[in-house]
C-alpha cells in the first residue's frame, strides 16, 4: 500500500519537476490532486494570504478545486488496484461527489487566465518520513475500522471514516478495498466509508482554505465543495450509499 502512493505522488512530483516552468493552472491542480489534494490546498491557500488581487483568489481557487476533483480519480484507480470488483458500487457513488467538482473546474478554467506567476512546488513524495507516516496511519485505520464494525458495527466504521479522512483519504480508501477484498465488508459498506472519508476530507480543505486563505477564498470554494458535500447527501438518499 506504502509503495502504491508513493508511486502516485512520484508521478505527480516528477511531472512538476520537468514541466513546472510551463504549468497552468489546471495541470499545477491534476499533479497537485496526484500528490495531495490537502497539501495543494494548504500551499495555495499561503498564496492567497500574502496577496489582495481577485485574480490570485480566482486561480487558487481553480487550482484546489482541480486538486481536490484529480484526488477523486485517484481514489477510483487505489479501487482498482486493490480490489477490482469495489468499482461497481463505487463509481456511481463516487460520481455524484465527482461531477460538481469537475463541473466547477471547467467553467472555472474557461474563466481563468494563465500567468507566467511560479506555481508552488510540493514536497518529495518519496520521502521516507512521508512513506512511514502513511503506512502507521494506513495499519491504524485498518485495525480501527476492523475493530469499530465488531464493536460497534456500522455506525463505529463511519465515525474512523469521518476522523481519519479529515487529513488523508488514501488510508481509509484502501483499508474499505483491502476488507472488502477479504469478505469482511460489503460492497456497500466498504464504499460508504471511502465517501464519507472524502466528503470529510473534502469540508476540512474548506476550512482549511478559509483559516489560510481568508474569508474570500472561502467563499469561493463554498459553491463547488458545497455541491460536491450535497452530491454525497443525494448518493445516501438515491440509495448508493
Amino acid at each position: 500500500m506504502v509503495v502504491l502512493i508513493v508511486g502516485i505522488g512520484l508521478g505527480g512530483y516528477i511531472a512538476h519537476k520537468f514541466l513546472g516552468g510551463r504549468l497552468g493552472h489546471t495541470l499545477a491542480g491534476v499533479l497537485g490532486g496526484l500528490v495531495s489534494s490537502t497539501a495543494t490546498t494548504a500551499t495555495y491557500s499561503r498564496r492567497v494570504a500574502g496577496q489582495r488581487s481577485e485574480a490570485s483568489v480566482q486561480s487558487s481557487s481553480l487550482v484546489i478545486v482541480t486538486a481536490s476533483a484529480v484526488a477523486f480519480v485517484r481514489i477510483l484507480i487505489e479501487i482498482a488496484v486493490v480490489a477490482p470488483g469495489l468499482l461497481r458500487a463505487a463509481v456511481p457513488a463516487i460520481g455524484f461527489v465527482l461531477l460538481p467538482l469537475a463541473g466547477f473546474t471547467l467553467w472555472a478554467w474557461s474563466r481563468a487566465r494563465e500567468d507566467a506567476e511560479h506555481k508552488p512546488a510540493p514536497g518529495n513524495p518519496s520521502a521516507l518520513t512521508t512513506a512511514l507516516a502513511f503506512g502507521l496511519l494506513y495499519a491504524v485505520v485498518l485495525v480501527a475500522t476492523a475493530a469499530a464494525k465488531d464493536d460497534f458495527g456500522v455506525r463505529g466504521t463511519a465515525v474512523v471514516a469521518a476522523l481519519s479522512g479529515l487529513t488523508d483519504v488514501d488510508a481509509m480508501t484502501l483499508s474499505s478495498a483491502q476488507l472488502f477484498r477479504l469478505g469482511h465488508l460489503s460492497a456497500e459498506a466498504a464504499t460508504r466509508l471511502v465517501v464519507i472519508a472524502a466528503t470529510s476530507n473534502v469540508i476540512f480543505k474548506g476550512l482549511l482554505a478559509a483559516a489560510l486563505g481568508g474569508r474570500r477564498l472561502g467563499l469561493s470554494l463554498l459553491t463547488p465543495f458545497g455541491a460536491a458535500i450535497l452530491g454525497a447527501v443525494l448518493a445516501f438518499l438515491l440509495g448508493y450509499l
